[in-house]
């Protein structure tokens, strides 16, 4: 009997000791993090306006984002990091028609396609543990890719087809962004997160080509440049890993 009371104790004690083991753990702060979002990409500025009178207007729409980190802390709760985010952006072509039904006072059509952004940023980060939460706000730098969409128009006047058509373009710049994040600990390596970023370039597309025809004339092409401020504020939510422990207590 006194031997069953004995094992009894310490398969209570033992399971304990493993509950306050598994506590600890998944409350012990982490180092490290690896994480993949996706979400949604919201223009902001010149580059959301549809005024056809602004001639920096990029006319985006709403679109979708992807981007992944990655990131240490060195010193404290500061930690340096790595992001890269693409996004995708339909441009609204309805903005273009603006000044051709004032001027022609005819109907055209328009067809445009997607801005294509790419972002490599690096720089610190500051993170700040609440219990299974954990709060991270970040300025990082680095460089952007963009290319601009395709556009054509097409119309007649008097009876004579016109089309305007201008070719794609790919140019690089600066990139800046801040970005805050919140972080919910699932176990010991893997938690939720929710993120609110803002980027901001300023691209010059420097081969941008135009080409228009009219009736039976020749086709004309011109070549010029273009700058384009380029801002936009992404949200997205994805699974973190965590790793590389801050005390070790085992």
């Amino acid at each position: 009997m006194k031997r069953i009371v004995l094992i009894g104790i310490g398969l209570l004690v033992g399971g304990q000791l493993y509950a306050q083991k598994a506590f600890i753990l998944n409350h012990q702060s982490k180092n490290g993090f690896l994480n993949v979002n996706g979400g949604v990409s919201l223009p902001t500025g010149n580059f959301s306006s549809k005024s056809s009178q602004n001639d920096l207007a990029g006319m985006a729409l709403k679109g979708f984002t992807s981007n992944a980190s990655a990131g240490y802390r060195v010193v404290g709760p500061v930690g340096l990091m790595v992001r890269y985010e693409r996004t995708r952006n339909q441009m609204d072509a309805s903005g273009m028609l603006d000044l051709v039904y004032k001027a022609d006072g005819t109907s055209w059509s328009a067809k445009a396609g997607q801005w294509s952004l790419s972002t490599v940023m690096a720089g610190p980060y500051v993170s700040i543990p609440v219990r299974l939460f954990t709060i991270d706000v970040r300025a990082l730098a680095g460089q952007l890719t963009a290319t601009c969409p395709a556009t054509s128009m097409e119309g007649s006047f008097a009876d004579i087809p016109i089309a305007v058509r201008t070719n794609s373009a790919l140019s690089k710049a600066t990139a800046y962004g801040t970005g805050l994040t919140v972080r919910y600990r699932l176990g010991t390596s893997f938690a939720l997160q929710v993120n609110t970023d803002y980027s901001h370039s300023k691209v010059t597309f420097s081969e941008m080509t135009t080409s228009s025809s009219s009736g039976f004339d020749r086709e004309q092409t011109a070549t010029y440049s273009s700058m384009k401020p380029i801002s936009f504020v992404s949200i997205s939510a994805g699974l973190t890993f965590l790793f590389g422990n801050r005390n070790r207590v085992f």
